[in-house]
């Protein structure tokens, strides 16, 4: 199974600054792709569900 993440190719800038530094647009993302983005997507988005009903049952039944 092939790794999720690609190794980094980023070399730091030189000493005295003259240079930008190289980075790819691998390398450019926030974080890794992968299941656990997937989970915390979910996990968040039944969290939203549930307090948006949470939220309605009680709006319904207090009043």
């Amino acid at each position: 199974m092939t790794p999720t993440v690609e190794k980094d190719n980023v070399q730091p800038a030189p000493p005295d600054g003259r240079e930008t530094q190289n980075i790819t647009t691998d390398t450019v993302r926030q974080g890794p792709a992968g299941w656990r983005v997937l989970y915390v997507l979910i996990l968040g988005m039944a969290g939203a569900a549930l307090a948006c009903f949470v939220a309605y049952m009680i709006w319904t039944y207090v009043r």
